[in-house]
């Protein structure tokens, strides 16, 4: 579901949509509905143009795999007529979230399927960028002279570091032991069965 009254896609909207597509996989877009919400609150033309703009930009590469455009009006009936187009998708062939195929049927752990390599790579770069406002927050606290300035950016530059260590603990649990990695692109070759690392 994404608010047209919202009237840029950008930051977190823009990744959990790709961790998104990520999770699911090309085939089973098919079964996806995009709906869009909060149609009371902008003009029609506006609403509109923001449609377009997610349809041909944001959505356009599930919108090739098949996934639906829907509008919720903020009605029943448009509720329902969301919920019908849910249950006709469910119908024609569903198939399983890439997700599902890469933990069941190949035996991957959260960390090594696509989604999980996604999450990581935007913990990265969270991590990278509290490191950059840590730095620049120092810098600035060096730069004023005033002790309540100061203890103020000392403040935010504790909580930037928790949220940091925070980050550290997910990449730490999100990291895939060598041994595995390499029994997983051996697996890949087709050589599963001569590796016996752990």
């Amino acid at each position: 579901m994404h608010r047209i009254s919202d009237n840029r896609m950008a930051g977190a909207p823009q990744k959990n949509l790709h961790v998104f597509a990520n999770l699911c996989g090309d085939e089973a877009m098919h079964n996806v509905i995009l709906a869009t919400t909060m149609w009371n609150r902008v003009k029609e033309h506006v609403g509109a143009r923001r449609e377009k703009e997610l349809k041909e930009e944001y959505w356009k590469t599930m919108l090739e795999k098949d996934s639906m455009v829907v509008r919720f009006n903020g009605t029943f009936q448009s509720a329902w007529s969301i919920v019908d187009e849910i249950l006709r998708s469910t119908n024609r062939s569903p198939l399983p979230l890439l997700l599902q195929e890469e933990m069941v049927d190949f035996h991957k752990r959260l960390s090594e399927t696509k989604a999980g390599i996604t999450l990581y790579e935007e913990l990265k770069n969270l991590l990278s960028l509290h490191n950059d406002a840590i730095r620049k927050l120092k810098e600035e606290a060096r730069v004023q002279g005033n002790p309540h300035v100061v203890k103020e950016l000392d403040a935010q530059s504790e909580m930037i570091q928790e949220k940091i260590r925070q980050t550290l603990d997910q990449i730490q649990e999100m990291r895939i032991p060598l041994g595995r990695r390499i029994r997983s692109l051996l697996m890949f070759r087709g050589l599963g069965k001569v590796c016996t690392c752990n």
